[in-house]
């Protein structure tokens, strides 16, 4: 009975430090006349390498529970691509090897979206499971709307997207 205890506790120990350890990396939101493109920031690339992407999924978190508007992942499970900081993927475009899972919807001024890139980092000590960041669209007075990534400091800065 002691040894069972014991080792339940150990084993919820495990868990739990396994969770702890675990980490967001910051997703960069970049406008490409008008439409998302994603990537990792410079500084998580410098901070352990070029990770490599299994899915990317989008949702509009304007509304509770969120609405899943845009997804892909490489088939078959496990497949990934290398995605640097210089890249990015264009929202809506599903790249080589990856499948559709969510057909893109239309996004629109006045919404606040969230992307989630599932990547691993080459560093196996690396605790990052994913990437992500916040944006919204902000109408132009002559033109295409603009993409602008929302910033985190202390809690989201939704400002400029709730004008």
């Amino acid at each position: 009975m002691i040894k069972t205890t014991i080792l339940s506790i150990l084993l919820l120990l495990n868990a739990e430090s396994a969770f702890a350890t675990s980490r967001m990396g910051d997703a960069e939101v970049r406008d490409d006349n008008g439409i998302p493109c994603f990537t990792i920031t410079k500084d998580e690339e410098k901070r352990s390498g070029i990770p490599a992407l299994g899915a990317i999924a989008v949702d509009d978190t304007t509304t509770k529970p969120s609405n899943h508007i845009w997804s892909f992942s490489f088939k078959p499970f496990g497949k990934t691509r290398p995605i640097a900081s210089s890249g990015c993927i264009r929202y809506g475009e599903t790249p080589d090897g990856a499948e559709t899972e969510k057909v893109a919807e239309h996004l629109q001024v006045g919404r606040i979206y969230e992307v989630f890139l599932n990547a691993s980092s080459p560093d196996p000590h690396d605790p990052t499971f994913g990437y992500n960041a916040k944006f919204c669209l902000l109408s132009q007075p002559n033109g295409p709307a603009k993409v602008y990534q929302i910033t985190y400091d202390n809690g989201w800065h939704y400002e400029q997207c709730v004008r």
